[in-house]
């Protein structure tokens, strides 16, 4: 008969110490994993609070270079404002001087009171004897009839007053034309200027 060899008898007692250990270093594992995953969610946590906290001080240096060139902007319109406000100053300077002294304005006043007086006269004149007369088609300096070119041509100032192109030229002082009717005044750089300045079409409409 062939010998058996003899198995020995399995211990019980050892299969449950070893599937115990495994349990054990099982159990560790998952803590060990549970551990990693607390570590990357804090991770996670902090790379987000570190974003957030870029994006703020990105919006601050932003808003801070807004707020920098609005300044740089508000300066600027300022300067500019100084700069007009002394250059109209030179100008209303300019002006009184040109205008001479009290006795002289009263003068032009008179030249101007008496013209409008003539214009008014026959217009007036002009109105009774039924004559078809449209005094907005003349120039109220030279009472010239106004025209579509040359010197005739009809301008009108910032005021809303319209002349003759020759007669705008012949009022018009070294950088400023001021209406001899409301006294407001038009800056220019040159007379050349006044050419280009707008026409007042209504006077060929109507």
């Amino acid at each position: 008969m062939p010998r058996t060899k003899n198995v020995p008898a399995r211990n019980p007692q050892s299969k449950s110490a070893k599937l115990k250990k495994l349990e054990k270093e099982l159990e560790k594992v998952k803590a060990d994993l549970i551990a990693e995953k607390q570590k990357g969610v804090k991770i996670k946590k902090k790379i987000k609070k570190l974003r957030s906290i870029q994006r703020r001080i990105q919006d601050e240096a932003l808003q801070k270079k807004a707020d920098f060139l609005l300044e740089i902007k508000q300066k600027k319109l300022i300067k500019k404002k100084i700069r007009e406000e002394i250059r109209l100053s030179k100008f209303e300077l300019k002006v009184l001087t040109d205008e001479g002294t009290q006795d002289e304005q009263l003068e032009k006043a008179k030249e101007t009171k008496q013209k409008l007086e003539e214009r008014h006269k026959r217009l007036t004149d002009a109105l009774e004897k039924g004559l078809d007369v449209k005094p907005w088609k003349e120039c109220p300096v030279c009472l010239q009839e106004f025209g579509e070119e040359g010197h005739n041509i009809p301008k009108v100032l910032d005021c809303g007053h319209t002349f003759c192109l020759s007669c705008t030229k012949k009022i018009a002082k070294p950088g400023y034309i001021k209406c001899p009717f409301d006294g407001v005044i038009l800056i220019f750089k040159r007379k050349k200027d006044l050419e280009g300045h707008p026409k007042n079409y209504k006077c060929y409409a109507m």
